[in-house]
């Protein structure tokens, strides 16, 4: 692959990734229902009031990158009033000078454009260690991983780190090629950006020590260097002011940075997300694999991953390691290392593995590599039907997920046919708190209850379901004889939960 045909087939795939990150953007709105994107928005906000926000139970690095992207575009949008051109461009993009919504609007395109540009570092890393088809395969994989596609459509942190952790891993890959103190400086310094975004990010630095380890005993390079040991203390210290640079006031404020007695401290984090024993935690990690980061890698990828540990496995026992296999087997320990970690923790929510997406997306493009240059050389055409089953699974389910925010959510469907048919002195009653925030803004007297009082009738009575509130455990089944269906809005390809709006009647 020539290098021009390298660089127009990543932005291809830049583009794809780009296209399923921003399908459905402004989803949920004029509601926000993620509880998680506030937090972020109010944070960077403040950040215009007071430089310290004040809390650590996430790092500062993407709250002050969001208020710089805050104040740039409140300046933009001031030439533009000036320029008289408001009028006009507030017909056309409203949202544009609506003070709460454009916030939330700016920081979710940044999430997806970052997730976007995450396919880049990945893909030099790869083309650096193995070819540009393994780069590039290992971007597609990246561009669409389901549950990366899902979460760049939010205001959070986690996808910003991967990006970092991903160029964190390009730096450390150079070191398994040589000893270039720019590359421990480098590996060293986004790692420490990356926990600056998110604390977890720090655990990629374990692959500094990890890269110069492998590199050493497979060059048989002597073990006690001063040289070497000067260039993992650098990678340390870069790593921390790495973190500091991102981060300024887990010094200027360390008294609450360290606290370890509520969200505010950074410690409380650490402790919030639990332990589990030792007994438990191999059995967790398998669960975890097995159910939720499989699914959320769209499966092909996770099990091409662990198709290439097990084979280095074999190769291993039977003393045929190439060159080749030492540089995979930096990307299959440092991803099994991370991911075993965290389904270590009593809480380990599906995004914390974001962090080790970039080592898996790489052994996965080498192993689509190798096979597509097997196949393609026995049968034709074979190497394309192998291709459509890797990434088709993965692609049909990011597909799924862009189109799932595209469509509208059954809790805006449900506002906006209250707004046209609700009169003032009605009064609701709902069974599910994800309704909450949209009853809130009714005009109407509304409850949330498991059933209807005897002595207040409503006018109307919401019933929703998800996987948490079932169809059987509500009193209202007792009054189903007064209860009208008038419009039913299902959840199939949508956020929000099924809901049926019914008419009480005595």
């Amino acid at each position: 692959m020539s290098n021009k045909n390298s660089q127009n087939i990543v932005l291809i795939i830049f583009f794809i990734a780009l296209a399923l990150r921003l399908a459905g953007i402004t989803h949920g709105f004029p509601f926000i229902f993620h509880p998680d994107e506030p937090a972020l928005i109010r944070s960077a906000y403040g950040i215009k009031f007071y430089l310290n926000p004040g809390h650590f139970d996430w790092p500062h690095l993407y709250i002050y990158l969001n208020y710089f992207l805050y104040s740039a575009f409140a300046f933009l949008r001031e030439i533009l009033t000036n320029l008289g051109v408001k009028n006009t461009l507030i017909q056309i993009l409203p949202i544009l000078w609506d003070q709460e919504l454009v916030f939330y609007l700016i920081s979710r395109v940044l999430s997806a454009l970052i997730g976007a540009l995450t396919v880049f570092p990945v893909f030099t890393t790869g083309k650096r260690l193995f070819n540009d088809k393994v780069g590039a395969f290992a971007a597609l994989a990246l561009a669409i991983l389901p549950f990366h596609v899902w979460h760049s459509h939010y205001a959070l942190i986690d996808v910003p780190t991967a990006f970092l952790v991903a160029l964190s891993c390009y730096f450390a890959s150079g070191i398994l090629k040589g000893q270039n103190v720019q590359d421990y400086i480098g590996s060293g310094l986004y790692s420490g950006l990356a926990a600056s975004t998110k604390y977890n990010g720090g655990l990629s630095l374990i692959t500094v020590p990890l890269a110069h380890l492998i590199r050493v005993i497979s060059n048989k390079e002597r073990w006690l260097q001063s040289k070497a040991f000067v260039y993992l203390m650098l990678a340390l210290i870069f790593s921390m002011i790495g973190f500091v640079l991102g981060t300024p006031y887990s010094v200027l404020d360390y008294k609450t940075f360290i606290r370890t007695d509520g969200p505010q401290g950074a410690l409380w984090q650490f402790s919030n997300v639990g332990s589990l024993p030792v007994s438990e935690r191999i059995p967790s990690f398998i669960n975890d694999m097995l159910y939720k980061v499989s699914e959320n890698t769209g499966y092909t990828v996770l099990l091409g991953f662990f198709l290439v540990f097990a084979v280095l496995l074999v190769k291993l026992l039977m003393r045929k390691t190439t060159k080749t296999d030492t540089y995979l087997w930096f990307f299959t320990l440092s991803g099994l290392f991370l991911m075993f970690y965290i389904s270590g923790f009593e809480k380990s929510r599906a995004h914390y593995f974001m962090i080790a997406y970039p080592y898996v997306v790489i052994t996965f493009g080498y192993l689509v590599d190798t096979l597509y240059v097997y196949l393609d050389s026995k049968i034709k055409y074979i190497s394309i039907v192998m291709m459509a089953i890797l990434f088709g699974l993965p692609f049909y389910m990011s597909a799924k997920n862009a189109l799932t925010f595209i469509n509208s959510d059954t809790r805006v469907d449900m506002y906006n046919w209250f707004t046209q048919n609700v009169k003032e002195g009605d009064s609701i009653v709902y069974n599910n708190n994800e309704l909450k925030p949209v009853m809130e803004k009714l005009l109407a007297d509304t409850s949330k209850s498991d059933d209807i009082s005897v002595d207040k009738k409503p006018s109307y009575v919401v019933l929703s379901y998800n996987d948490d509130v079932y169809r059987e455990t509500f009193a209202f089944l007792k009054h189903s004889g007064n209860l009208k269906p008038l419009v039913t809005i299902d959840n199939e390809f949508r956020l929000g939960p099924d809901i049926t709006i019914y008419k009480y009647q005595e």
